[in-house]
């Protein structure tokens, strides 16, 4: 099924959105040059950041998965770690919800 590595729930995808996606990965002439730029880059820390982070995880990610996530030991210690549930690879399909809410609890959006 389309959509089955990048959706928790693909079945919710459009065939529209499915075709799109599909054709929109296969197009995209800057994914390998880009990959293969940055596959052995490490975050170098230059001063301590004061701007808060967040590196969440959709718990239905079948491509990233958060055990082979590199580098989290570089990354600010206040960096918030967050496991969204009903989310796969691409969360801002499954949980449209749940990623806005996420960005605003993170720049303090939603405190206000």
């Amino acid at each position: 099924m389309a959509g089955a590595l990048d959706c928790a729930r693909p079945g919710r995808l459009s065939p529209a959105q499915a075709r799109h996606n599909i054709t929109a990965m296969g197009r995209c002439a800057g994914f390998l040059p880009t990959f293969r730029a940055v596959r052995f880059l490490r975050y170098e820390r230059t001063c301590e950041p004061t701007a808060p982070v967040t590196v969440a995880f959709g718990a239905a990610d079948r491509i990233l998965l958060r055990r082979q996530s590199r580098f989290t030991d570089q990354l600010p210690p206040h960096t918030r770690h967050l496991m969204m549930p009903g989310a796969g690879h691409v969360p801002m399909t499954d949980a449209p919800d749940l990623i806005a809410r996420t960005v605003l609890a993170t720049t303090g959006v939603a405190a206000r």
